[in-house]
């Protein structure tokens, strides 16, 4: 698919098509933060913190986001409300890109107290300060253990005549990952057979996952929609290379998130917040079951409270299964989306290739297509942050449905985006080649100490057979070369001119030269006291 030249900083070397972000962060943003009272808030609060204000704009997305049941999600590309299957997930990650000590932690404590993230099962558990659904690094496994097990049924089991049914039971629907440490989050995702990739791949698109184990027990099974998951990873830019490889992008992992600046370096366009702003309300539960919008020309019936129960979101541990389709709130597109979909997907269309054309592509081409692979995703990123927009503005609004204005946002956040991961892109490849650099020096010390340990044994060697050379001529009396080598090994053959040389300089023998027929000559004689000696003439017995 062909790339629109980007109107701020164009670099067609780099896969994004942009350079890495830069000064030109002023004309990208440039009316961003005054467009809404909420915007601005944040913006001058990220100023009088001290905090970056992308980092915490992405981070009260974020944490807007996790108040959302698995139940509200975005219809398919083309509107589509029929399935909960092809439904669009807001699961959200989200990736802080920043040096060390660049604020990245601080900023979410900051966001916290504008929108506190999901983390107490929608508020409603908190015992001994302990927050139930918030997670830190792990494996794909442990992700999926923290919202379901399989768990022994005795009434199920009744049904099948067993002693006990094993029952895919789920504890929650929410889950808020927040990784400080992002070396143990790569290497997790870098580890060989890490099913974790694949985990939260199908999470953040809201697919059927699960693993499968030789013991049912082990197993965890979780159905399209089912959980809310949100992840925040704060991460150096040198240490995602190990995010960008090709295996990764293949599977999509590295797509997924929304990548933005931790820190900033230009000017705070809002500095003080405006009149009567205030921090965006928490979404509560019964504003969405109130909310229930028209799709595809009828209104669905609106669910009937009951007393003394739980709303669905709350009732746990129960067998997991996902939202039925009357209970599913839909998230809609708005026309300026619509729009933008409909000629994406047709350029798409004309652009696609054969597999033979796609052998063809020369390492340039091929290079172009991995980001343009990545970019492939950012429809759906976008739609995403555009959801997540509509609930930072939905204080005045009578629904939490998307607007174009929220839309045409969203696409300056998927810019900055953009440069954060060309960014990281010329980042992965600085790392990568310095590695190689130091993996060349490496295999050279290697080299030179393998080389320098041979030469120190073949030394050794010489001077072994050097001395049974001298210990044969001062037994046996002088002999050809053919004569005095006919008794060694291979390896010793492999030294023998190396031992000559040493046994002549250490003056144990020499050589007499000779003419044909006389008796002595042109052969090695052993010395002693530096003349030569022949220990079978009378005068040596």
């Amino acid at each position: 698919m062909e790339r629109v030249s980007d109107p701020y900083a164009p670099d067609e070397s780099n896969p994004f098509g942009v350079s890495p972000l830069g000064d030109e962060l002023d004309k990208i943003e440039f009316g961003f933060w005054t467009q809404t009272p909420e915007l601005a808030y944040i913006c001058a609060v990220a100023h009088r913190r001290g905090v970056g204000r992308w980092a915490l704009l992405g981070m009260v997305l974020s944490n807007l986001l996790s108040w959302l049941p698995p139940r509200v999600a975005l219809t398919d590309r083309d509107g589509d409300t029929s399935g909960v299957e092809t439904a669009g997930s807001l699961n959200f990650f989200l990736h802080l890109i920043g040096e060390s000590g660049a604020g990245k932690t601080r900023v979410k404590n900051v966001a916290q107290s504008i929108v506190e993230p999901n983390v107490c099962r929608y508020g409603t558990r908190t015992v001994d300060g302990i927050k139930p659904d918030l997670l830190t690094a792990g494996t794909g496994e442990g992700l999926l253990k923290h919202f379901v097990s399989a768990v022994k049924d005795k009434e199920a089991g009744k049904d099948k005549g067993d002693s006990a049914a094993t029952v895919m039971t789920q504890f929650t629907d929410v889950g808020y990952v927040a990784v400080d440490e992002v070396s143990n989050y790569v290497a997790e995702l870098a580890r060989p057979n890490t099913k974790a990739p694949g985990v939260m791949t199908s999470l953040w698109s809201g697919q059927d996952t699960g693993t499968n184990t030789s013991s049912i027990d082990s197993r965890a099974s979780l159905p399209a929609h089912a959980v809310r998951l949100v992840i925040v990873v704060l991460a150096q830019p040198e240490l995602c290379a190990a995010l960008l490889t090709d295996e990764l992008i293949a599977g999509g992992t590295p797509q997924r998130p929304l990548w933005l600046p931790a820190e900033d370096w230009t000017p705070c366009p809002v500095t003080q917040p405006p009149k009567g702003s205030a921090p965006p309300p928490i979404p509560r539960l019964v504003t969405l079951t109130q909310v229930h919008p028209a799709i595809g020309g009828f209104t669905s019936a609106q669910p009937t409270p009951s007393i003394n129960e739980l709303p669905f979101e709350l009732n746990f541990p129960r067998p997991t299964v996902s939202p039925s389709l009357e209970n599913m709130l839909w998230i809609k597109q708005p026309k300026a989306a619509q729009d933008y979909i409909t000629a994406f997907d047709a350029a798409h269309a004309a652009n696609k290739l054969s597999p033979a054309a796609r052998a063809a592509l020369s390492p340039e081409e091929r290079r172009a297509r991995k980001g343009v692979r990545i970019q492939q995703h950012a429809v759906l990123v976008r739609l995403k942050v555009t959801a997540a927009l509509a609930l930072l503005h939905a204080r005045n609004r009578t629904d939490m449905q998307p607007t174009d204005q929220d839309w045409e946002l969203a696409g300056v956040v998927m810019r900055v985006c953009l440069g954060m991961l060309a960014a990281v892109y010329v980042e992965a490849e600085a790392v990568r080649k310095i590695e190689a650099h130091d993996r060349g020096v490496l295999k050279a010390d290697e080299l030179d100490a393998t080389n320098t340990a041979m030469e120190s044994k073949r030394e050794k060697r010489s001077m072994t057979v050097a001395e049974s050379f001298r210990e044969r001529l001062l037994r046996e009396g002088p002999m050809s070369l053919t004569q005095l080598a006919s008794r060694l090994s291979k390896p010793q053959r492999d030294v023998r001119d190396t031992a000559i040389e040493y046994g002549e300089a250490q003056k144990w023998f020499t050589y007499v030269r000779g003419e044909r027929g006389v008796p002595g000559g042109n052969m090695y004689w052993p010395l002693l006291n530096g003349n030569t000696f022949d220990p079978r003439s009378p005068s040596a017995l």
